[in-house]
Order: structure tokens, then sequence, then C-alpha cells
């Protein structure tokens, strides 16, 4: 993966190209459309970013494959050094292949198929801190797709400091898009590390998610996360 011009704004770069293939559940092709410049499936109208930060190097080669799915609810991911419960009742994905984020999808669950939780990490040539990454992305999803941002805070999640960031606008119900037609909504919480960002990005219809949302920090407080943070990163407000 090509980490090349790549802005540290995550919200404008996530696409989730299909639904992905759960256990005991037929793939659903085509439920979201996206939204990112470098996205291979049809894309929606490109949103405006935010000036990026210097160009970063050619990425290296993935640092291990994600948790094997057989492996239940729990993604306990050894290559990157972190690990989360799954929510009750809620699938793991069997095929990731279908989801394109900025980053390595590490894991995938869903109730039903449109309710989607991505876990997923990028990796940085610098390290950045969560308030940086909170205000660039605030920012541009609100000036790029029109969204807003009811909820913004940098708080402790699994032990670090984390952008925590929920977003309202158009779109599919499993994505956010520019000119969708169902009201969508997204949380996401981000922990910025000295080499790489750990990801967890809730997206789900409106009407879905607030219970949706109370079950998702349910799980966040299984979150374990290693690793180590820069003082100017723990020192986030």
């Amino acid at each position: 993966m090509d980490y090349r011009n790549r802005t540290l704004t995550l919200a404008l770069t996530l696409a989730l190209g299909a639904v992905p293939a759960f256990a005991s559940r037929q793939t659903t092709p085509g439920s979201a459309q996206t939204a990112p410049p470098a996205a291979q499936p049809p894309a929606a109208p490109p949103a405006a970013q935010p000036p990026a930060p210097r160009a970063a190097p050619p990425a290296a080669a993935p640092q291990g494959p994600a948790p094997a799915p057989g492996g239940g609810r729990d993604c306990m991911d050894q290559s990157y050094d972190f690990s989360m419960t799954g929510p009750d009742e809620w699938k793991r994905a069997t095929d990731t292949s279908s989801i394109t984020v900025p980053g390595e999808v590490r894991c995938v669950w869903s109730p039903d198929g449109t309710t989607i939780l991505v876990a997923f990490v990028q990796k940085v040539h610098r390290p950045t801190s969560p308030r940086t990454l909170l205000t660039q992305s605030a920012s541009a999803i609100q000036k790029g797709l029109g969204a807003t941002v009811p909820e913004q805070s940098v708080r402790d999640v699994g032990g670090m400091r984390a952008m925590w960031m929920v977003v309202n606008g158009k779109g599919t119900g499993a994505a956010l898009t520019a000119t969708g037609d169902v009201p969508t909504a997204q949380h996401w919480v981000a922990i910025p590390r000295a080499q790489d960002i750990v990801i967890f990005l809730l997206t789900a219809p409106q009407d879905k998610f607030a219970d949706q949302d109370q079950i998702f920090q349910t799980a966040l407080q299984t979150l374990k996360v290693g690793g180590a943070q820069t003082p100017e990163q723990k020192a986030a407000q």
C-alpha cells in the first residue's frame, strides 16, 4: 500500500467498497459507495481536502496477517499489539477484501450486513497528536462532505489518548457519501502511536446509530493497546 501524498485526515479517505462476507451470511455487493480519491470502486464526487502534511515515504510491507476470523468475536492482533472483543451477537467478517481503508484492515464486525465496525491500522511517517488529527478530520469532513460533527474530543481509550469523533451526514447507511439519500452516522476512534494509528470506525444508518454506538462503546471497554505514544501524544487535550 502506497502512503505517498497521504493526509493525516482519516475521515475523507475511508471507503467501504461493499459489505464484507460474514459467517452464515450472504455477501451483499454494492451496498456502499466510496468516497476516497484512490478507491477502486466507482467513487462519489471527491471531497475537498485540507492541506496535507509532507509526503510520506513508500510504506513498508504489511507487518503481519490480520487476525484469523475463525477465532470468534475477539480481535487479537499480535502484529500491531492490540486486542478487543467484538460486540455480542455481531459476526466477524470471513472476507474483508471488499473493504478499502487508508491502512490495513485487521478486523470487521456487523450485526446485520449494513452497520459495520472496522478495526484498521494506518502507518505514518511521523507521529501526530490526537488533537491535530481531530481538528483536521472534523474540518475536512464538514467542508468536504457537508456533514456535521456533533461530538468531538480527545480522551483516554484503551489507556492511551485518542481522537473521538461522531459524524452525521448523507450516505448509504453503510458509508458516508457526498450525495447519499440515507441519513448515516459514524463514530471514529483513532489512537495515534509513535509509528502508526490504530483506528476503530462504526458506520450505521442514523435511525440505528444510537443503539449500535452504545454497543460499540461497550466493546471499547475491552480494548487493550500496546506500543507507545510520544510525550506530545500523551499530553494532548
